[in-house]
């Protein structure tokens, strides 16, 4: 279950107070399973992975949004666009989903380009970075 934001109406709200200001993105607890922590420590490349879940922050959910865009092997992240996956997700599902899923799709996306896995939440900055610049000024 993902949470609901304004995101695609131009803005994005703060959390809800019962976060105490902290991202409430249901990923997050997904990505501290000791699994995906061993994942991230090891030399892991996309070589390595037949399976879209053996991918360092891919669970079940996020497993089943990409085959949902089309993608169901690893080597097809590599020419995939994060910002484009993640709108087309909320066209598909009818909802905006939470923005740490464009986090997400960035670490896996880079990932799937040869690199070596970083925590999704790594990536907030740049996505953060990457909404600042696409806002109509």
């Amino acid at each position: 279950m993902r949470r609901n934001c304004c995101f695609g109406k131009g803005k994005l709200i703060g959390y809800p107070p019962e976060t105490n200001g902290r991202c409430p993105c249901p990923f997050r607890k997904e990505m501290t399973m000791s699994k995906t922590n061993s994942q991230l420590k090891s030399d892991l490349r996309i070589d390595d992975v037949t399976e879209l879940e053996q991918i360092p922050n891919i669970g079940p959910a996020t497993a089943g949004d990409l085959r949902m865009l089309g993608i169901h092997r690893p080597h097809q992240l590599a020419t995939q666009d994060p910002m484009e996956l993640y709108t087309r997700l909320c066209e598909m599902t009818g909802q905006c989903h939470d923005p740490c899923v464009i986090d997400v799709f960035l670490a896996v996306v880079d990932f799937g380009k040869g690199n070596k896995p970083k925590p999704w939440w790594e990536f907030t900055k740049v996505r953060k970075s990457m909404l600042a610049m696409r806002k109509p000024k």
